[in-house]
């Protein structure tokens, strides 16, 4: 076995041209353009046919990181832009996930006075929120015309998976990125490094390779990793699409939930998407489908794909010379939209790691990529866990899902919040072993568990004294609220000819820049 000391890279080579594929080879190229970056697209395995949720991160990476000019973006795409996931039914409940609510609290004088009238008053409105029910979009009209550069910034996106792949392609051929059709049938390797990687149509070698081959794992199967899984049951899928409307358009990812599981609605342009994540350890596929169609009433003559994962991580993210991203390194389930922004960030945390290490390979930098990917990660599956260690579904599937996290220290968690410091800055919890702040933040872990019923003796008390001028600004805020999402644009205004539906003549004057204070931030 060869040793491998520190190793420049000049070519990388990216196996599998789905968007996490595409995305990763954008992120490279972008960092560095004289690097040989490839792509393998393998022609036979197409985009799977559900609609992209995502997250908010994922809009600072397409359009600051990679330069995306949004309102091209939007007319070739046609995005639905996602104000949050709502949990429209959550065993019983009712709760949203806004991307915004930790603005609502940055903006507070006094943080517990500000927090214990809004736990006693269950007020907690935010702009997202308000957008999600009135159905709107994150733009005003002003002068005449829509800003695009400038939406509500808090927002992510639905997409159509073919608009988006093929938007990506495109964009990877402008900027000089290879991409090659073939599927790959051996993997060699020495050790943990890999040497060439044989196609059907030839061979191929590169100083680092990426696995974005999703769950097929390609050249991760090859290497010495270890993969564990979650105690997370769900493993199935079954997923349709129906016709939709704009006006109709929902812009969150709606979540209810069945006896096994819980189902999605993610609304596009140019359809509704939806499907139902299951546990196969409680439902067959003949009584998920029944059941999912029961639950959305969808005809018998929709046809409904089914799809099966699994539910765990490898045990390292950089393996000699290939990082092994996106559902290829782990998937927990796709409660939160994750997947796709999630990996977007590592890639590029990545890139910007070997771009301050001269572009050199190395065990320390290895290390740090590890560690960085294991944070992400972890943090995913503890905000997940909360949804369910605080459901209420009485089958065994809720019950079982109620005992996940027993080994991830959340007893300690909850403790912390309960004691008092729920809602207030994340620093009064930094003995916990729970963390978050790369992917989701403090105040959305703690507001899913106060709507799903878990107390905060300190506010139960009513022992705070809150003064005036706390609780008017509170209301005045909510009040804002309101009237900013009243102007806001609907889905048929922006998609009209007038706006989206139709380019801006050439040399036409642009449109007045919007004021900063339009929004609350």
């Amino acid at each position: 076995m060869t040793e491998h000391g520190p190793t420049s890279v000049e070519d990388v080579t990216v196996v599998g041209g789905g968007d996490a594929g595409k995305l990763a080879a954008l992120i490279f190229q972008a960092e560095e353009p004289s690097l040989n970056v490839r792509v393998i697209d393998d022609p036979a395995e197409p985009p799977k046919e559900v609609g992209k949720s995502t997250f908010s991160s994922i809009t600072s990476i397409l359009h600051d990181h990679l330069g995306i000019d949004r309102e091209n973006f939007f007319r070739e795409v046609t995005p639905v832009w996602k104000h949050s996931v709502y949990f429209e039914d959550w065993t019983g409940e009712e709760l949203f996930t806004p991307f915004d609510l930790k603005d609502v609290f940055d903006m507070a004088d006094r943080p517990l006075e500000d927090v214990h009238y809004r736990y006693r008053n269950d007020s907690f409105e935010t702009i997202n929120q308000v957008s999600t029910t009135d159905q709107k979009t994150p733009f005003v009209e002003e002068h005449g015309g829509v800003d695009f550069d400038r939406p509500y910034p808090y927002v992510a996106y639905h997409l159509n998976v073919y608009d988006f792949d093929s938007y990506l392609r495109e964009l990877l051929e402008e900027r000089g990125v290879e991409v090659v059709e073939d599927r790959i049938r051996s993997v060699g390797t020495d050790g943990e490094w890999i040497t060439d990687i044989e196609g059907e149509k030839g061979t191929y070698e590169a100083d680092l390779y990426v696995d974005a081959t999703g769950f097929g794992r390609v050249l991760a199967s090859e290497l010495p990793v270890e993969f564990s899984e979650y105690d997370f049951p769900l493993d199935a899928a079954v997923v349709t699409q129906v016709p939709i409307d704009l006006e109709d358009i929902v812009p969150a990812t709606v979540i209810r939930t069945l006896d096994s599981g819980w189902t999605w609605q993610i609304d596009t342009t140019e359809a509704r998407d939806l499907g139902y994540v299951y546990a196969s350890e409680y439902a067959d596929r003949e009584t998920a489908e029944r059941d999912f169609r029961e639950r959305h009433d969808i005809p018998e003559s929709a046809e409904v794909t089914s799809y099966s994962f699994t539910s765990g991580r490898f045990d390292r993210a950089w393996v000699g010379n290939c990082l092994v991203a996106g559902d290829a390194f782990a998937f927990v389930e796709p409660l939160q939209a994750t997947s796709l922004s999630t990996h977007a960030h590592i890639a590029y945390d990545v890139v910007k790691q070997l771009a301050d290490n001269s572009w050199t390979m190395h065990e320390g930098l290895r290390r740090i990529v590890d560690g960085t990917v294991d944070e992400y990660w972890t943090e995913i599956y503890d905000f997940l866990t909360a949804f369910y260690r605080y459901s209420r579904g009485e089958t065994p599937f809720w019950a079982h899902m109620r005992t996940v996290g027993d080994d991830a220290d959340w007893a300690a968690y909850e403790d912390t919040y309960q004691s008092g410091a729920g809602f207030l800055l994340s620093r009064s919890k930094a003995d916990r072993k729970i963390t978050f702040g790369s992917v989701f933040n403090v105040y959305q872990t703690d507001y899913t568990m106060y709507d799903l019923g878990v107390p905060i003796d300190l506010h139960e008390s009513g022992d705070v004294e809150v003064g005036d001028q706390t609780s008017e600004r509170i209301e005045d805020l909510g009040n804002r609220i309101d009237r900013v999402v009243e102007d806001f644009l609907t889905y048929p205004e922006v998609y009209s000819g007038e706006y989206l539906g139709e380019p801006t003549a050439e040399g036409e004057d642009p449109v007045d820049g919007t004021d900063d204070d339009k929004f609350l931030t």
